[in-house]
């Protein structure tokens, strides 16, 4: 199978300002230490490595604050790592959907949906047509794609996710 993302040694670094206030507050840390900003190094990630197949899944499971979404990020291209290596195949479709049921609305059925999120990452009406039946059977939600995602339960919005980020 060929290689899809593929991190060396990957790391991202923030820096994290303290007591950075208002134009008033940065005005005054020119002419006195006290109001200075204070900076902070944080490391998100470091040292990451990883290979992903075509394919494969992998899941990032760890507490909150270890790196999971920073991770996505940077993978999606939204951030840049600070060192190391990432390389993501250049005909491989990323999407961001770093949080479940991000881009469901709760007003349209999920065929709606669905259409709505395959435009809006790219698909034509005719690839996400052909798709359609595949999200569906995946997603297990055959009955509950034609009403209202509102009123087909909050937990059914996150196995419509995991479906459509397949």
């Amino acid at each position: 199978m060929p290689l899809v993302i593929h991190a060396r040694n990957l790391s991202k670094r923030f820096v994290l300002r303290h007591n950075a206030g208002d134009l008033k507050v940065r005005a005054l840390g020119l002419v006195g230490g006290a109001h200075r900003s204070r900076r902070e190094a944080f490391w998100a990630l470091r040292g990451v490595s990883l290979r992903v197949e075509a394919g494969e899944s992998l899941a990032l499971i760890g507490r909150n604050g270890s790196g999971k979404s920073t991770l996505l990020k940077l993978v999606a291209g939204i951030h840049r790592p600070s060192s190391g290596e990432l390389l993501v195949r250049r005909d491989t479709q990323i999407a961001s959907m770093i949080e479940l049921g991000t881009g469901f609305h709760p007003e349209l059925t999920g065929q709606e949906n669905v259409f709505l999120n395959a435009s809006i990452h790219g698909l034509s009406r005719a690839d996400a047509a052909r798709l359609y039946p595949a999200v569906v059977a995946y997603s297990r939600l055959r009955r509950a794609a034609a009403p209202q995602t509102a009123s087909a339960g909050c937990t059914r919005v996150p196995r419509s996710a995991r479906a459509r980020a397949r």
